[in-house]
């Protein structure tokens, strides 16, 4: 057994980039830049206001068969 098979190490977007669902685009932008570094298997962040930055950003965990969690907070 590996301990890629029962550990993925996750980013929790919301704490790198705490200003990130005030810009459109942003969480995505995060995302993209981070799925290129191919370590990161499990995304955690908190509301993304912008419906079409959440289509986005389902598709490309989708196609990269990534866990994707959402995190609620307080404001």
């Amino acid at each position: 057994m590996e301990l890629t098979d029962v550990v993925r190490p996750g980013l929790m977007i919301s704490n790198t980039e705490p200003e990130s669902r005030k810009v459109q685009g942003r969480t995505l932008e995060v995302l993209e830049q981070t799925m290129e570094l191919d370590f990161y298997g499990a995304y955690q962040t908190v509301e993304v206001p912008y419906s079409d930055e959440r289509q986005r950003i389902a598709q490309a965990a989708k196609a990269r068969n990534l866990s994707m969690t959402y995190c609620l907070t307080r404001s």
